[in-house]
């Protein structure tokens, strides 16, 4: 269906009336982004069934500049998640998640009901033989050591920087530990990223290999610069990719092509063959035909040939516009294609409110397989899921991140003079009396009730009363990486990933959701004050930029870690010491924002300084 046409209110702005997934509309039928946003953050809130979630829900609720102000309500939400109990984080978790389902609209021409019910309503799907085809490309099988081959290729000394069709991608080996140990040294990543590499260069003839043949990586914006698509292919991996029609989705087919071994799936458009008869009439009587090669339900490109220009012309889908259709699609490649396990991993990303819909419609395609595939299920399909955490939310850190920050402020208190750079250049930036706000706030503490934290029975209580019982207690340090510049959206956004990662963990499903640092993207770069900023914060240590290789390469072989460790131990690797919310404090390449002495929202104007002056 077309898009409906713009109207004069900018409230009323064609791209939140749809089609697909939309902001609801209220009373009045204004479609705001921010009362579906509280209504969704409240939820989580009241999800943890305590008088502090309900405080914290009816206090957020009625926060009147939420634009300034949401993330002091989202971290104070990580923080009652982070000391609730497994039970309670969960069900908070879920229930935003629910909300989201529930209060985003689907809005297809004239129908219009919760996303919720989209999907699961068979009306809201492609009419039989209506749905998504599939384009299968398949790049050469130079000879019979294919992955293996491209396993020594992929750990080589050579790093490289070409990001063409033909780049080859570094996974594992020497200089991929050393390089991870420079990153750990400096501060901009967590020690346990180089054993976790060391364990995928020993077992890299299963973990980047033999497992890879009967498992189908779903990408949900399979064209994202930071999306393990290049990595994937390169090793020979199968790879569904789903984005939109652009010059991107050429170059990744260019890409699968070229790989060794490598074969992408993606969703192609059905031909328009609703007068099906007269175009069988004109066939029969010499007119143009149809090319049965195009209007099956696969179409195959073999040995290095990629798509043909009348196949790419209806190539991609859409997530927002889509939504029941690309989940569909997904049960059918992997089922017409027997794979046995399949990687669900959400990598889109769109400006504004977008990125909300977008992360919204990716979450209920993903709720839905983990529900089909998950454990307890009777397929016999395993299903995992894969995010690319952001810094840029609230989360959990170790404690000796925490330990590492405050110590560097403590240091940069001592040794930095009045007139050190840093000083003026906030002076510059912020005006007389700016001062630097320290990244480390103060711990919260959780009740101590499981796991390897819990001694035994009489430990746990450090004092008993006929009144009260006293629990022993440990800290947790939440980390605030919120930026005011990102917003609420992008807030948002994110943070439904996380609860997914939280929910399908408990689950048992297996999630991969390692922390992704600050990268060199297109989206970073696009805006110069954004980009500046990005670039001056390397003048505050640990902080550095990433370049997109570096980032999507170290992301992919922690994935592939991640993924290998848990199917060697046949889904036992629950560690009942960890809360749910530790996730996110694992194998993480920061950026160095955990380590960092200051906010990353207090240095902003001053890395835009540092950045126009130094580069």
């Amino acid at each position: 269906p077309n898009p409906p046409p713009a109207v004069a209110a900018s409230a009323n702005a064609w791209w939140l009336l749809g089609p697909g997934v939309s902001f609801p509309a209220d009373a009045k039928g204004v479609r705001s982004t921010t009362r579906p946003a509280k209504s969704v953050w409240a939820a989580a809130a009241l999800g943890l069934q305590t008088t502090e979630g309900a405080a914290l829900a009816a206090d957020l609720l009625h926060e009147k500049d939420w634009r300034h102000k949401y993330f002091t309500y989202a971290v104070r939400l990580a923080e009652l998640q982070a000391i609730a109990s497994p039970e309670k984080c969960i069900s908070s978790c879920k229930a935003g998640l629910d909300a989201a389902a529930v209060t985003f609209e689907w809005r297809r021409g004239d129908k219009a009901c919760t996303l919720q019910n989209a999907m699961r309503d068979a009306s809201c799907d492609a009419p039989k033989g209506r749905g998504l085809r599939t384009a299968v490309v398949r790049g050469v099988t130079r000879n019979e050591g294919t992955r293996e081959d491209t396993k020594k290729s992929t750990s080589s000394t050579s790093t490289g920087s070409k990001d063409g069709p033909d780049f080859h991608s570094v996974l594992h080996g020497a200089a991929v530990t050393a390089r991870a140990t420079g990153w750990v040294t400096s501060g901009c990543a967590e020690p346990d990223i180089v054993p976790a590499l060391d364990a995928l260069h020993e077992n890299s003839k299963k973990w980047a290999g033999s497992y890879l043949t009967d498992t189908l990586f779903v990408l949900l914006g399979g064209t994202s610069e930071l999306c393990p698509l290049r990595p994937l292919l390169n090793v020979g991996a199968n790879v569904a990719c789903v984005a939109r029609q652009s010059p991107k989705l050429r170059d990744a087919a260019e890409t699968a092509s070229k790989s060794n071994g490598g074969t992408l799936f993606i969703p192609v458009a059905q031909l328009d063959l609703e007068a099906g008869s007269d175009s069988t009439e004109d066939a029969e009587e010499g007119g143009d035909s149809i090319d049965e090669s195009t209007s099956s339900d696969q179409i195959s490109f073999e040995n290095g040939e990629s798509l043909d220009a009348q196949t790419f012309a209806s190539a991609g889908a859409n997530l927002i516009t889509q939504t029941p259709e690309i989940r569909t699609w997904i049960v059918d490649v992997t089922t017409r294609f027997g794979f046995k396990n399949v990687v669900i991993g959400s990598y889109a990303y769109q400006d504004g409110e977008a990125h909300v819909r977008t992360s919204v419609a990716s979450d209920v395609i993903t709720r839905d397989l983990c529900e089909r595939w998950g454990p307890g299920s009777n397929e016999a399909v395993c299903v995992s899921v894969s995010f690319l955490s952001s810094p840029g939310t609230a989360f959990p850190i170790p404690a000796a991140s925490w330990e590492d920050a405050n110590e560097r402020f403590m240091e940069s208190e001592k040794n930095d003079g009045m007139f050190h750079w840093r000083k003026v250049v906030g002076v510059l930036s912020g005006g007389f009396g700016f001062e630097y706000t320290p990244s480390c706030r103060e711990p919260v503490f959780r009740p101590v009730t499981h796991g390897d934290d819990a001694t035994d029975a009489t430990s746990k209580e450090t004092s008993r009363t006929s009144e009260k019982k006293t629990q022993k207690k440990t800290p947790v340090y939440v980390h605030d990486g919120h930026l005011v510049l990102q917003g609420p959206n992008y807030a948002l956004a994110k943070t439904l990933q996380n609860w997914r990662s939280v929910v399908s963990g408990g689950h048992g499903v297996c999630v991969s959701a390692n922390m992704a640092p600050g990268s060199r993207t297109r989206s970073m770069q696009h805006v110069p004050v954004v980009a500046k900023a990005l670039e001056g914060q390397k003048h505050f240590a640990p902080l550095r930029p990433f370049d997109v290789c570096e980032t999507r390469d170290t992301m992919t072989s922690l994935m592939l870690h991640d993924l290998g460790r848990f199917r060697d131990n046949k889904g036992d690797t629950v560690d009942t010491s960890k809360h749910p919310m530790d996730v996110f404090g694992t194998t993480a390449v920061h950026g160095g924002t955990w380590r960092c002495p200051w906010s990353v929202e207090s240095i902003g104007r001053a890395s835009v300084v540092a950045g126009t002056l130094w580069g």
